[in-house]
């Protein structure tokens, strides 16, 4: 079966536009701005209803057209600053340069864009050194007593490794000692007169290590007095102590060069005797220089002098 339906009208709905949003912000503060609205569609047409008339959907307008009191003026960069010293002088160090604003954006200016500082890794900074302190040698044996009775003798020690890297130096530590010997109890005429005996050196040593591995270091040898002269014997002569460059290839590039440098001789010593009414003599006197510097890798090595005289 079927039946009719009952017809109801639909309601005819016409187009109609929303109200106007509010204007934006003016895009300038003066000098002629913009600024804009817009509006929606709050209603379709339906059922046969009247289409929206044609009208902007969106509107914009002019705003602040008043001359602004300054033309606007942008930020601008300074120049660059000259690179810093490195942040290390060996190893891996860093610099760095600064550069500041010329001048500064007004109001209506565009401000700085960009970096203010750059940094870059220092390049060919030679390796660092080990940072080692000053050590001296052992005292070496004490030397003939310079007299039977009453007399002298002396001993010595050397920088047997120089400080390097910031490590402590050797300050106010002696290198030689002078002591008594052959003390008698009593007068001095208790001494017996000694027998006749030229001086006598001992063989040289065999050369001691290297202070350095490359850039030319030193090494010594030594000799000493094996028996003193007495009763006018024939006294020694020449050097107790030599020195020699060695490890004289050359070190990675990057250091200061510094060359050996000699100490000026001492005064000399004493004489080990005095003369007397009787006509002997030979008697002793000593006298001693140092580095004054020794040579880093790359300097120049000491050449070979004596440092002890007698």
């Amino acid at each position: 079966e079927s039946a009719p339906c009952e017809e109801v009208p639909c309601e005819v709905v016409d187009c109609e536009w929303g109200p106007w949003y509010d204007w934006s912000p003016c895009t300038r503060s003066c000098a002629s701005g913009s600024r804009h609205r817009s509006r929606t569609v709050v209603a379709p047409p339906r059922h046969g209803g009247r289409l929206c008339e044609a009208a902007p959907r969106a509107e914009v307008a002019p705003c602040n057209a008043a001359p602004c009191p300054d033309p606007c003026v942008d930020a601008e960069w300074g120049e660059w600053g000259n690179w810093t010293a490195c942040s290390a002088t060996c190893g891996v160090g860093y610099r760095s340069r600064h550069r500041s604003l010329a001048r500064e954006a007004n109001y209506c200016g565009r401000p700085a864009a960009g970096i203010a500082a750059r940094y870059e890794a220092c390049h060919d900074l030679p390796a660092c050194q080990e940072v080692r302190d000053c050590r001296l040698s052992e005292w070496g044996e004490w030397s003939y007593c310079s007299s039977s009775c009453f007399g002298l003798r002396e001993r010595y020690r050397v920088v047997a490794r120089p400080a390097a890297g910031g490590g402590a130096p050797c300050a106010d530590d002696a290198l030689k000692e002078v002591g008594p010997c052959n003390a008698v109890a009593g007068a001095a005429a208790a001494c017996e007169p000694a027998p006749l005996e030229d001086c006598e050196l001992s063989h040289w040593s065999s050369w001691g290590d290297c202070s350095s591995s490359c850039g030319g270091g030193q090494q010594e040898r030594t000799r000493k007095v094996v028996k003193e002269p007495s009763g006018g014997g024939r006294p020694c002569e020449g050097g107790l102590l030599v020195t020699a460059a060695c490890a004289t290839q050359p070190c990675e590039p990057g250091e200061v060069c510094e060359d050996c440098l000699w100490a000026a001789w001492s005064d000399w010593g004493d004489c080990s005797a005095k003369a007397d009414s009787s006509g002997g003599g030979g008697g002793q006197r000593w006298r001693h220089r140092a580095i004054r510097q020794m040579p880093n890798f790359c300097g120049q090595a000491c050449d070979v002098r004596a440092v002890s005289e007698v």
